[in-house]
């Protein structure tokens, strides 16, 4: 039993963002999303979306999701000239956010979503030829 997280949920990320929202614009990330519960699902990850607002910002940071960081959710970004908080919503409520490093200023609001790209399951089942089939 992982008693860290019971649910089997929780994710960890690091990644980079760029936010371009001049009024409405779009704002996108990629990284790396550790899964605590199962190592093996670890794996890259893409999000994007339009966002609302003005805000501008490029930066690298961490970030935690109580629910996975995986689907469509809404985010409240609020850059402060040399780092950025986000909070993010899903059809639950509040699971997650970020802090990042970087030059941005502004506020948005965007609606994205965020699909893992390849995981470290993926890359064993490569070299091992186990196609996950039982």
């Amino acid at each position: 039993m992982n008693r860290i997280d019971i649910n089997g949920l929780q994710e960890v990320v690091v990644f980079g963002e760029v936010d371009v929202v001049p009024i409405i614009g779009a704002e996108i990330a990629g990284g790396y999303v550790f899964n605590t519960n199962k190592p093996t699902e670890s794996g890259h990850f893409l999000s994007g979306g339009t966002a609302g607002g003005l805000n501008v910002g490029a930066a690298v940071g961490v970030g935690y999701y109580a629910r996975g960081a995986e689907g469509k959710s809404i985010n409240y970004d609020f850059n402060f000239v040399v780092f950025s908080i986000t909070l993010t919503y899903d059809n639950i409520g509040l699971h997650g956010g970020t802090i990042t490093y970087g030059p941005g200023a502004g506020w948005s609001k965007s609606e994205t979503n965020t699909k893992k790209t390849i995981t470290l399951k993926d890359i064993l089942s490569f070299f091992t030829n186990d196609d996950g089939c039982e």
